[in-house]
């Protein structure tokens, strides 16, 4: 039995059901009809395609989703690194005085902007279409960074490379990631417990 605060909840509650209740003694007109043969279409779509991806990459795509080898838009990016900023960036920025840039060349326009973590949610990029998207991430006390760049395509982005950087020279990815890990143990207990992968800070 559904459970509500006030009156005024469970009368709302009633009148939705009474309403889906009297759409049911009626069959669905044409215009209706159409809109959910549209959504079988693009159901249909939709599941071909993911059967067609898993084919040729092997894997899901939830995979390089959750790798981050590709975002929806530059404001999918966004999003995903303010949330990182406000946990695990928070800590980095408090232990190692870590900071965050992103950078972004525009092709039509032949401009740049950059935006720093704080700047994030006031940035205004969403209608950019082709360029390069740079995200630096800077971890002051430990004299590292980390530099990941991708493919603007139709406001679409697309992994292309990550470098890492150690005292501002250049090194082997796994290695860098290494080092950052021999670090970072020295500012926290949270790898000698195993609670985090050294892919979660970065």
């Amino acid at each position: 039995m559904k459970m509500f605060k006030t009156e005024d909840e469970s009368q709302k509650y009633q009148e939705t059901c009474d309403l889906g209740n009297a759409e049911l003694d009626w069959p669905l007109d044409n215009a209706k009809r159409d809109l959910v043969v549209n959504f079988f279409v693009a159901q249909h779509a939709y599941q071909a395609i993911s059967k067609q991806i898993e084919k040729t990459f092997h894997v899901s795509l939830a995979f390089y989703q959750q790798h981050h080898r590709f975002y929806v838009d530059i404001s999918d990016l966004t999003h995903y690194r303010m949330d990182f900023l406000s946990t695990t960036g928070r800590f980095l920025r408090e232990a190692v005085d870590a900071t965050y840039q992103l950078e972004i060349w525009d092709r039509e326009s032949h401009r740049k902007h950059a935006y720093s973590g704080e700047e994030l949610i006031r940035m205004d990029c969403e209608d950019l279409k082709k360029g390069t998207v740079v995200e630096t991430l800077t971890y002051g006390r430990l004299d590292c960074r980390v530099r990941r760049t991708f493919s603007l395509q139709n406001g679409h982005l697309f992994w292309d490379k990550e470098q890492f950087y150690v005292a501002g020279k250049p090194v082997e990815l796994i290695d860098g990631l290494m080092i950052l890990q021999q670090r970072l143990t020295e500012e926290t207990v949270w790898f000698s417990k195993g609670l985090f992968r050294i892919r979660d800070f970065t």
